[in-house]
């Protein structure tokens, strides 16, 4: 694909360096040097005015496939769109980061619509939908659906006094309908034997059916006292007002910790079922008067690093149950790890996936990445040609494991006895540095 980019920003920086190697980039800036970061990349770079004709003429516009503007000005993008669908057909993606741009392109506000604007996508957005998505699954850190809800993706992680540890994968008990896909250690995704002992720390990935999914979580990793009822919030910006709204929506109780005066009148006019709390500073005497530690959930999503890290600090110390918090970038992922954050959410990656999932590849096998990007969920068809045999029988690669299978309409979480037919569709899970060569795999499956 062909792919022109407008902006030199964080999120491009991302998105170029998830994307070159399978993909032509252009980038066009009003820089006139490259950072020293994008230099290392293998992209075109044109330096000028993206509404400029000849700058796009040499960006080689009328090419393009897609065209991707992420500057820092919503005003900018909206116009670099405009001036872009003038050269090209391309599909056009608009990054933003104000509430109103995003509520007017996603209405298809009949002014903004005129840019040519195929998708908006706003990075708070994407993190309120995947924080929802965690709290409303007990002890899971990372959630995903396939196949409208039949099939779905669940990461946990091995707690200090988890029955578990020291067990190999052999002697555990997994339900049926359900399958470990791979396991991240240490930030290493691999893919166990039956001989893997789990460690406290480890990070399984289960694929299963809804039911057998909670029978997991019911008898290794759920208890009664796991079931989010309460959450405090802290940052009342557009994610905590956001994700407010979602968790009041279906009842649970939530609180709102703010430092800024007229933003907590803000949300106390707009949000009827939270309990707004104002504080010039947010410190350990402050969480305590407001029983912070109580909360099933707590979710720090304020603009500073530092205070979202002090604040899970100060939250888990107190006994608070899971711990998010945001990270202005994945290289902060494993400070806030071993700080014992449970969920760490990062804005560039959850607006990466949103970007890769829906847009780049929706036309393509990959369906899904997990671990950072570490692990790849493939949606591959069964050869016409193939003759029906036994998954056990496929010899496939060590690095693949086949989750789903479906069948027309009907779904199955599938075993080794279970039987593969031509035209079947599957969910394939592995690593993406493998998967390329399992993808050809199951091209040639007809002929091993």
């Amino acid at each position: 694909m062909r792919i022109l980019i407008y902006g030199l920003t964080d999120i491009s920086f991302l998105i170029i360096k998830d994307l070159c190697s399978e993909h032509d980039i252009t980038v066009v800036d009003e820089r006139e040097d490259l950072p020293p970061r994008f230099e290392k990349l293998d992209i075109n770079f044109i330096s000028g005015n993206i509404s400029d004709s000849a700058v796009l003429a040499a960006a080689n516009a009328k090419e393009c496939d897609l065209f991707i503007s992420c500057s820092p000005y919503d005003e900018s993008n909206i116009v670099a769109i405009w001036a872009v669908t003038r050269f090209s057909d391309a599909e056009t993606v608009c990054f933003v980061s104000k509430l109103e741009y995003f509520r007017n392109i996603y209405n298809n506000d009949s002014y903004l619509s005129d840019f040519g604007i195929d998708h908006v996508l706003w990075a708070e957005e994407a993190l309120v939908q995947e924080i929802f998505r965690i709290v409303s699954v007990p002890e899971a850190i990372y959630v995903d659906y396939f196949e409208g809800g039949k099939a779905r993706l669940f990461e946990y992680k091995i707690k200090d006094d988890s029955a578990l540890i020291n067990k190999d994968l052999r002697s555990c008990s997994f339900p049926d309908d359900t399958i470990m896909l791979a396991l991240t250690r240490d930030g290493e995704l691999f893919i166990p034997k039956g001989s893997t002992k789990l460690r406290a720390g480890d990070r399984p990935i289960f694929i299963g059916s809804p039911k057998g999914l909670s029978l997991l979580a019911r008898d290794l990793f759920f208890t009664r006292d796991d079931r989010i009822d309460s959450v405090a919030i802290i940052g009342g910006g557009n994610i905590g007002f956001m994700l407010a709204q979602k968790l009041e929506a279906v009842r649970i109780k939530t609180k709102i910790l703010e430092t800024n005066m007229d933003r907590c009148e803000f949300l106390s006019e707009k949000l009827s079922k939270t309990l707004v709390l104002h504080s010039n500073s947010l410190d350990y005497e402050f969480f305590e008067e407001e029983e912070i530690g109580e909360s099933d959930a707590v979710v720090n999503v304020t603009d500073n690093d530092q205070t979202n890290l002090f604040c899970s600090i100060m939250a888990g110390q107190m006994g608070a149950g899971k711990i998010f918090a945001k990270a202005s970038s994945d290289s902060l992922i494993p400070m806030f790890e071993k700080s014992g954050v449970d969920v760490v959410l990062s804005p560039e990656r959850a607006i990466l996936n949103e970007l890769r999932n829906k847009i780049i590849n929706k036309d393509k096998n990959l369906l899904a990445v997990v671990a950072r990007g570490q692990g790849q969920l493939l949606e591959i068809e069964v050869p016409e040609s193939f003759d029906s045999r036994q998954i056990k029988d496929l010899n496939i690669p060590r690095s693949a494991i086949i989750g789903v299978v479906r069948r027309g309409r009907h779904i199955t979480i599938p075993k080794g006895n279970s039987f593969l037919y031509k035209g079947n569709k599957m969910i394939v899970f592995t690593k993406a540095s493998d998967s390329e060569a399992v993808k050809e795999f199951f091209r040639r499956a007809d002929e091993t």
